[in-house]
């Protein structure tokens, strides 16, 4: 684990104790520009004045964010994993303990036994390889703006940055954006397929966009130039592809998910794709897709801020005020009742234990407390059952 809490986890550890950035700024009498420098930062830095670290450290306490007698190092140099020892006892704060029970569920994937799926009367797993067509994804509100705002990118030739943690349902929006794209005949997509994003180069996704974009009836020429290993020829070609299929009313649309792999050097040649224009007319859309660590390389990393000058950066955020909805489509879907197998109180403890879940999180929690409930035979599952296996993963 790393050492230090993520940005993006400190940012939503902020939001849940409803402290802002103007708060922090009254309280401690810092300007509002250094109160984003260090969350931005993940506390890695912080004011020079003890006095102002002081009241800063004294506010975050008072607010519920640092638990009684913790230290700012606890952003910095204390592992989550590890108890932050307070007066003479092991002890961490809720919120970031909260945080690291997270992760865990995310990790603690379970499928169910075709006995157990019989049990409770369905045709298949509910939560295991559950998306086999569009009508198994609910169309949360969340994902729905996700998605507008994906289609809008590819219709007006924007550069994005879709991001969110693991389980949030991004590859499953992509799938959708992409079904919805190749229904209508202009629109042409590329997604380099390389495995390892680390390795993907600039080049490489020169190499994607000519085999995707390039017409097969085009001339020797451009066939030529296809195989070519000139960065300058192939740079040229690349324009003159997309130039073609503006001219011929075709939109070309790049996709790279799992994007917070990239190198800097790539993410950096990305901004100058998009760059390609006919005139004023941008000739591509750019839509990047990837887990936290693609917000926190781009807006905090100084050497991509070109990037991230001109990139809009959406997250798919939680889904924790739709779990009924959401188990409930689950178990339909897969043509049971979810009355039978889940009770009231088993959804109203998933939103208590679980404030920032997603379906992954939902999947892998519910999946573990029905297995629990049929070792015990006893249906529907209820509250006390899903906090007693909440308990058993977090301790682990």
């Amino acid at each position: 684990m790393n050492s230090h809490i993520s940005v993006s986890d400190i940012k939503e550890l902020l939001r849940r104790k409803n402290v802002s950035c103007r708060s922090i700024a009254k309280a401690t009498g810092m300007s509002k520009s250094n109160v984003h420098r260090v969350i931005s930062q993940g506390f890695r830095w912080t004011p020079d004045d003890p006095k102002t670290k002081k009241r800063l450290a004294a506010y975050l306490r008072k607010t519920g964010v640092l638990a009684k007698g913790e230290s700012l190092a606890v952003f910095t140099s204390a592992s989550l994993a590890e108890p932050v020892e307070t007066a003479g006892k092991a002890k961490v704060s809720t919120a970031k303990l909260t945080l690291v029970n997270e992760d865990k569920i995310l990790r603690r994937h379970a499928m169910l036994t075709q006995e157990i799926i019989d049990r409770i009367n369905c045709e298949r797993d509910p939560f295991t390889d559950e998306i086999g067509e569009l009508g198994d994804v609910l169309p949360t509100p969340q994902h729905k703006y996700v998605l507008s705002k994906m289609l809008n990118a590819a219709v007006a030739n924007k550069f994005i940055g879709v991001w969110g943690r693991v389980g949030s349902g991004k590859s499953i929006i992509k799938q959708v954006m992409k079904e919805q794209l190749q229904e209508q005949k202009n629109y042409i997509i590329s997604e380099p397929f390389i495995t390892d994003r680390s390795r993907c180069k600039p080049g490489t996704i020169q190499d994607a966009m000519i085999t995707d974009f390039m017409s097969p009836g085009w001339g020797r020429s451009f066939q030529k130039l296809k195989s070519t290993k000139s960065l300058e020829e192939k740079s040229r070609l690349v324009y003159s592809i997309l130039r073609n299929k503006a001219q011929d009313g075709k939109k070309c649309v790049l996709v790279i998910d799992e994007a917070h792999d990239l190198p800097l050097d790539t993410i950096k040649a990305l901004k100058r794709f998009h760059e390609y224009q006919d005139g004023f007319k941008k000739l591509m859309s750019i839509i990047l897709i990837g887990q936290e660590e693609l917000f926190e390389k781009l807006q905090n990393d100084y050497r991509v801020r070109e990037v991230s000058a001109r990139i809009d950066l959406i997250e798919l955020r939680p889904i924790v005020n739709l779990v009924e909805e959401y188990i409930a489509h689950k178990i339909n879907r897969a043509g049971g009742s979810c009355k039978e197998i889940i009770d009231n109180s088993a959804f109203m403890t998933i939103k208590r234990l679980l404030p920032r879940a997603n379906p992954l999180m939902i999947n892998n929690l519910i999946s573990n407390a029905i297995i629990s409930a049929w070792k015990a035979d006893q249906f529907p599952v209820n509250g006390e059952m899903v906090e007693m296996v909440y308990k058993d993963i977090a301790s682990l």
